[in-house]
């Protein structure tokens, strides 16, 4: 009769770690999601990246010409003989002299690279303890049910035979 009982509990648990190393393990099911998403995440990182290095190489291009050196030197503040030369305020009221870090030759660069930590899975033992964690109680509720059934089953033989006398 024992047997019985471990060859249940032995069942169940081989059951539930192989539902739970399947959604929850280091290959599982949560874990390709999430590098899914990470690979998508990167893909478009990637995209984005070859866009601003186009556009960083068209500007390069651009930037031999004699008119976008003058426009360069300009807007660096220097002038050439006989301009008059204006200098603008900005909100409070003094010079702005601390260029934009994310512009780069009239690019904006894009520095919104976030780093996040992905669900790695778990490993065997977590997940051994958890289907321990639910085969036990199981296999106890079985043995308990069936013990009732054994022992209400003996009372009605026992009734029955009384009644047979």
């Amino acid at each position: 009769m024992t047997r019985k009982y471990v060859a249940i509990f032995v069942a169940i648990t081989v059951l539930f770690f192989s539902i739970f190393e399947t959604f929850f393990g280091f290959k599982g099911y949560l874990v390709n999601i999430e590098h899914q998403k990470r690979l998508q995440e990167s893909k478009q990182v990637l995209v984005n990246g070859k866009l601003e290095l186009s556009k960083s190489e068209s500007l390069l291009k651009q930037s031999d010409s004699k008119e976008n050196i003058l426009g360069n030197v300009q807007i660096l503040g220097y002038g050439q003989r006989g301009q008059t030369i204006y200098y603008f305020l900005n909100e409070e009221g003094s010079l702005d002299s601390k260029p934009d870090e994310n512009k780069v030759m009239g690019a904006t660069i894009n520095t919104d690279i976030q780093i996040q930590k992905s669900f790695r899975g778990f490993s065997k033992i977590v997940n051994l303890l958890f289907s321990l964690v639910i085969s036990v109680p199981i296999t106890l509720i079985s043995l308990i049910i069936s013990k009732r059934k054994n022992d209400d089953t003996e009372n009605f033989r026992d009734n029955n035979v009384q009644n047979f006398r």
